[in-house]
């Protein structure tokens, strides 16, 4: 049976809401130096999260492609924080690039032939 957009942007969310809770335990049982080193990261999930909860940012392939990911948060934290100087600050249009680099990796691996 294929998922309709909308159950696949639940799955994602919920997908989303593990990564982030294994992270705030992670946090939460961790000691100082690891809470103080994970400020930004924190913040920025924190943001991820709200926009998925409130402003779903993808659709489509894109939302495919990050759905495809074990760990969807952890890898859009990643993307966004090695490629902060070249991609767009606002956290929702920054989710949206790193997608549509994903799905268009993803349609060109496919594309390619075997060998």
């Amino acid at each position: 049976m294929k998922l309709t957009e909308e159950q696949l942007k639940a799955k994602l969310f919920s997908k989303l809401q593990e990564d982030y809770n294994a992270f705030l335990d992670k946090l939460l049982n961790g000691d100082r130096e690891l809470l103080k080193c994970s400020v930004k990261e924190l913040s920025v999930k924190s943001d991820m999260m709200l926009e998925f909860e409130y402003f779903p940012p993808l659709d489509g392939d894109n939302l495919k492609a990050i759905l495809g990911k074990k760990h969807p948060l952890d890898y859009l934290y990643k993307e966004w924080d090695n490629n902060a100087e070249t991609i767009d600050d606002d956290i929702h249009w920054a989710i949206v690039e790193i997608a549509e680099k994903e799905a268009e990796r993803l349609e060109i691996h496919k594309s390619e032939p075997e060998r």
